[in-house]
């Protein structure tokens, strides 16, 4: 399961507190980002927008897979196949490492930035293949990402 609001209420990872790292999503979304060191009280403002907007922006990356495969093998995309194939390998591969080494440690963010290409990729397709005031929205969310990412990494 994975609980938004309790992501966006408690952006910091916090391993010695208890079952944390048992809610496999949203820990590692929150390692994604922050993982489980503490920043300035001013960087810490950017978090939850920059997770709030990552959040918004992973729907955008779900509607550009759709739009992708929706278009059919014969006119999907050069780069649709091999970054649809690294996330789905990736995905699985985090998966099951972590199930076969039930270790805590093993839940952190090394496992991001490769998954982050293709997520990004599907996000921005996402955006292109809608219509109107929802592609203006979405758009303002991801210049909004870009902002915080760009506030929090100044304020560190």
């Amino acid at each position: 399961s994975f609980n938004p609001f309790w992501v966006l209420a408690n952006p910091i990872n916090t391993p010695w507190s208890g079952d944390e790292r048992n809610y496999f999503w949203e820990f590692f979304f929150k390692s994604a980002f922050v993982g489980e060191w503490t920043f300035s009280p001013i960087a810490t403002l950017a978090i939850p927008f920059m997770m709030g907007f990552a959040m918004l922006l992973c729907v955008a990356a779900v509607i550009g897979v759709i739009h992708e495969w929706k278009k059919g093998w014969k006119r999907v995309s050069f780069y649709a196949v091999p970054l649809a194939t690294t996330l789905l390998i990736f995905m699985i591969a985090m998966i099951a490492y972590r199930v076969h080494f039930a270790c805590s440690c093993n839940q952190d963010f090394r496992f991001v930035p490769i998954i982050a290409i293709p997520l990004s990729y599907y996000a921005v397709r996402g955006i292109q293949s809608m219509r109107g005031w929802l592609r203006t929205i979405f758009l303002g969310i991801a210049v909004c990402f870009v902002l915080s990412c760009a506030f929090f990494l100044a304020t560190l």
